[in-house]
């Protein structure tokens, strides 16, 4: 074989071996992007376990963006204080989201993201020294009156990072109208365009959950031809009001089953009409009162908004009806580090995703305590298996119903439970004959919590007959309106 012959073979090989690349690199034999589902992380990832990255697995979702520095400024030239990079999101890799604002005066975006650029490689070759595999970065800027430079800066960064590593950017909603935005999406590999929902300290903008507007935001960001990411914040907050509506304060570290049982706050109606497409929870201070490390006064407000698992689960059967032609898929912001429990779980993301609106999962048991010829005493426990919860109801909904055959209730402790009411059969109606001879028990609970656990005090049976027997059942109500019900179980003391 001669040289020449042999030569065109070996070109021939390696031309065979590189045409299944050619699908993965775009223009300046960029990698792009696949689609995918990606979930944002705090810098405190202590909430991380194995059973978190399994209903993350569980959800589909193969994309961590980490939050892994600050942007701050010195001089006018960007310098990044890195954050935690010791966890990693299991052994797969993540982009790295750089956090923080462009200032107006820097006007110069080539020669600032030369700068960031040489800043970001040093955070990579920290974080991938501390066991973060880094397969991009991710500008996470509030930029809105300066796009231009900011564009010009990302392209520059784009061009001086290698060409492995993705580059990508934050765009607001509010930033579509804006004539940069054009600029910015061919700056990155992909943007996350933020439509859905609002990040903690945000002036409140109902808009912002609309489907409605979201689906006119998501077409407009699919005008712009680039690919990019849907940013959805699944990160509730609560505000503290004055009694006029005027903010005081902001936070996620807030309990919603602190303030349902909290006695001197008293939820205002209302809320439910509100809760188009979110969740919203408002309660007005009777009295002055602590929550977390805010000092209620009388008639100051805590106003709780977040997205619920059932908007979430609507929003992906809103996305798919559009056939959007550049959207790679949903980066969820954020999941819940220490005390935030308003924010969706990996469960509940992944509950998002079945085909079925998601409902929690409610399971009665009991417990006896002692028994004798005449009296039983037990104990009711309610368990929910997943990480939903329910509505919000401080009256008629939301409760566990005990009803004797055999015997009557004596006294009764509601432990865990809110409040009881003892009626008689066939009537619902508080009346005498109902406190004298009590045939029937509800245990009433405002809210039912994700893989929560509740019991009962001690309940007393007096025995009747020679069979009593206890019928158990449990009625609760989810924000979209639907009723969950745990259908009648039989318990014979003693079985």
């Amino acid at each position: 074989m001669n040289l020449r012959r042999r030569s065109s073979l070996w070109a021939l090989a390696l031309l065979v071996l590189l045409l299944p690349l050619g699908g993965c690199f775009g223009p300046w034999r960029r990698p792009t992007k696949a689609p995918a589902s990606g979930a944002w992380i705090g810098d405190d990832r202590s909430n991380l376990t194995a059973a978190t990255l399994a209903d993350l697995q569980r959800a589909r979702i193969s994309e961590y963006f980490v939050d892994a520095a600050r942007l701050e400024w010195s001089g006018g030239e960007p310098v990044l204080r890195p954050g935690a990079l010791d966890a990693r999101p299991g052994r797969a890799g993540a982009t790295l989201v750089v956090r923080g604002s462009w200032p107006a005066e820097v006007t110069d975006g080539k020669t600032a993201g030369k700068r960031l650029a040489a800043e970001i490689e040093r955070l990579r070759l920290d974080a991938e020294g501390r066991g973060l595999l880094a397969v991009g970065v991710h500008l996470d800027v509030d930029a809105g009156g300066s796009l231009g430079p900011y564009a010009a800066a990302l392209s520059r960064i784009r061009s001086d990072l290698d060409r492995s590593l993705f580059v990508s950017a934050s765009m607001q909603r509010g930033w579509l109208d804006d004539r940069a935005a054009s600029d910015l999406a061919q700056a990155v590999d992909f943007l996350v365009v933020f439509v859905y929902g609002q990040r903690p300290g945000e002036r409140e903008d109902p808009k912002a959950w609309d489907f409605e507007q979201v689906q006119a935001n998501l077409r407009r960001a699919d005008d712009l031809g680039r690919p990019y990411f849907i940013g959805c914040v699944t990160l509730g907050s609560a505000r503290h009001l004055g009694p006029r509506g005027e903010p005081i304060e902001a936070s996620s570290r807030v309990s919603l089953k602190d303030l349902v049982f909290n006695p001197r706050l008293r939820l205002q109606g209302g809320f439910t009409l509100e809760g188009i497409d979110r969740q919203v929870y408002g309660f007005q201070a009777v009295a002055p009162t602590t929550v977390g490390d805010w000092q209620i006064a009388k008639d100051d407000v805590v106003r709780v908004v977040s997205a619920g698992t059932t908007n979430i689960h609507d929003l992906h059967q809103r996305i798919a009806s559009l056939a959007l032609r550049h959207a790679l898929g949903e980066v969820f912001y954020r999941l819940p580090g220490p005390e935030e429990g308003l924010a969706l779980t990996a469960g509940n993301l992944a509950d998002a995703a079945a085909p079925s609106p998601p409902a929690v999962d409610l399971l009665l048991t009991t417990q006896t305590l002692s028994r004798s010829a005449d009296r039983v005493l037990f104990k009711v426990v309610l368990e929910n298996r997943n990480d939903e919860r329910s509505d919000v109801s401080t009256f008629d909904n939301n409760f566990v119903e005990l009803g004797a055959e055999g015997g009557l209730f004596g006294d009764v402790e509601p432990g865990g439970f809110q409040r009881f009411e003892l009626l008689r059969q066939g009537s619902d109606r508080v009346d005498m004959e109902a406190l004298r001879n009590p045939q029937r028990v509800r245990l009433f609970l405002p809210l039912v919590e994700g893989k929560e656990r509740i019991e009962s005090g001690p309940i007393e049976l007096r025995v009747q007959g020679r069979d009593p027997r206890v019928v158990f059942e449990a009625h609760f109500i989810m924000s979209d309106g639907r009723a969950v019900n745990v259908q009648p179980v039989t318990w014979t003391p003693g079985s």
